[in-house]
This record gives structure tokens, sequence and C-alpha cells, in this order.
């Protein structure tokens, strides 16, 4: 009976146009907080270029490629040594294209959604987000970790699985940089 009431189509549309408004929310949050900048855990070339603008990925790689490209190597056949840098040889490093790549890199794949509710709103989120999120296309479906409360956390498992919408159900999560 409170399902129902809490449920109802009209709550299903609101919480719906709701978590429409809360996913755009968050791509523009992402937007501004790594607006043209490497995202957190990019390594390249031993550079930790998390935060990174590409400008500043750019000078610290035009660096590290010219270290590379004057490395030498050495071939000893018999008594006769070759010398030759990485760049006598044509080995080159394409800075630009490796700064794209790593601009671009972990902005791939589903949108992650982390559900967490205190208080009355909790109730709301875990009863109708599982339905709300059934109305997506199963390709629009983010990938979504909800934090329950021991308490919901079985009701929640359910509620998600009967709608057929994938989803991460954790009574607590201790870390949440982690998910």
């Amino acid at each position: 009976m409170l399902q129902r009431r809490f449920c109802n189509r009209n709550n299903l549309a609101v919480a719906a146009s709701a978590f429409g408004a809360f996913m755009v929310f968050a791509a523009v949050l992402e937007r501004v907080a790594f607006d043209a900048r490497v995202l957190p855990g990019i390594t390249v070339a031993g550079i930790d270029a998390s935060g990174f603008t590409e400008a500043r990925l750019r000078s610290a790689l035009d660096v590290r490629a010219g270290h590379i490209e004057q490395r030498v190597f050495r071939a000893h056949v018999g008594p006769v040594v070759l010398m030759a840098t990485a760049a006598d040889l044509g080995v080159r490093v394409d800075v630009p294209t490796t700064v794209q790549a790593a601009r671009y890199a972990g902005r791939s794949g589903s949108l992650r959604v982390l559900v967490v509710g205190g208080s009355l709103g909790a109730k709301v989120l875990n009863e109708c987000l599982p339905r709300a999120l059934a109305l997506l296309d199963m390709a629009e479906r983010p990938m979504v970790t909800h934090q329950t409360g021991q308490a919901n956390f079985e009701s929640v498992q359910a509620a998600y699985a009967e709608v057929g919408v994938a989803a991460q159900v954790l009574p607590f999560i201790d870390d949440m940089a982690t998910q």
C-alpha cells in the first residue's frame, strides 16, 4: 500500500525526470571539473597525468619524447659497435596523438551513478529509482551502485531484480572513492 502511494505513475515520471536532470547535472559537473583536463588515474610514459591540462601534458611529454628520441642504441657485431639514436632509426613520439588519447581515456562507457540517501529522501530513492531506471532503454541506463543501509538492503535488491535493472546494491560502502 505504502509503495503504491510513493511509486504511482506521477511520482515515477517525476523521479525519471529528476534522475535525467541529475544525469545532465553530473555530466556538466564532470565537464566543468575536468574540462580540457586528463581524468584522475591516467599515467602516460611514467608521468601521472591526473588533472593535467592538454598544454601541461604536451609540455611534459615533449621533454620525455626528447629523451626517448635521443636515446642511443648500441649493437655489437663482432668487433664493430654500431650506435644510433632512436630518432636516427626513425622512432618518433607522436605527442599530439598521445595527449589526445590521454585526455579522452576513461571517458567511454556508461555513466556511473552512486546512489546514497538519508532520512525520507532515501525511502523515495529506494522505492522509486529502480522503476524509474526501468523506463530507460537498456543502452541508456547508467551503471548503478546503490547504498541502501542494512535495513533496506534486501528489499532494494529485490526491487531492482523485479524490474530487470542491473545494479550493485550494497548495505554500506566503506570507501566511496572506489565506487
